[in-house]
């Protein structure tokens, strides 16, 4: 009885074991997306060394990396720039990648460091998680003014706004301003 009791003890922990190593393992292959935060590390990178030929004002070869739709959809060529789970089919990863100096991007500036090329490729691989976001344009640096925002109404515009009875706001102001008030409104 004792025997089969120890025997059984002995699988079982043999069984636990085998399990957490599988886990572990599993885990260590898997891309750690968890750690990865589009808004934080990939959409600065793509900004900051993209932005310029890839952005709002400029899109060369026809790709734009500050829109989810454009960067997925791809440029003038017929393949795709990111394919979300897979960095070796994106053209992006074999673009960045390139041991030709014709071809790697970014063409007239200095090549990715091997941590931002890793930083990419973990993020394609993990499945590119882009939110509904527009990247920033690192041109444009001064306040527009959009005909929609033209549209909407604001306090500012809206006289009946400043229409308040001054006596009721200062209640407590000297008589001699309750009186001014008071005045003011009968006047206007």
């Amino acid at each position: 009885m004792i025997a089969n009791r120890t025997t059984a003890i002995a699988i079982f922990v043999c069984w636990i074991t085998i399990a957490a190593t599988t886990v572990a393992q599993d885990k260590a292959v898997q891309p750690d997306s968890a750690s990865l935060n589009f808004l934080k590390d990939v959409q600065p990178l793509l900004v900051a060394r993209c932005g310029k030929c890839h952005g709002a004002n400029r899109q060369q070869g026809g790709l734009r990396l500050d829109l989810k739709a454009s960067a997925f959809k791809g440029g003038d060529s017929d393949e795709p720039d990111i394919v979300a789970g897979d960095s070796a089919q994106s053209n992006l990863i074999q673009l960045i990648t390139s041991a030709s100096k014709d071809e790697r991007m970014p063409l007239d500036a200095e090549a990715l460091s091997a941590d931002d090329i890793e930083l990419l490729k973990r993020w394609i691989d993990a499945g590119a998680n882009w939110p509904e976001t527009e990247l920033p344009n690192p041109a444009r640096s001064q306040m527009v003014v959009t005909d929609e925002d033209r549209h909407i109404g604001h306090f500012a515009h809206d006289n009946k706004s400043f229409r308040r009875p001054l006596a009721t706001i200062y209640r407590f102001a000297h008589p001699s301003i309750n009186l001014f008030a008071e005045h003011s409104k009968t006047t206007s």
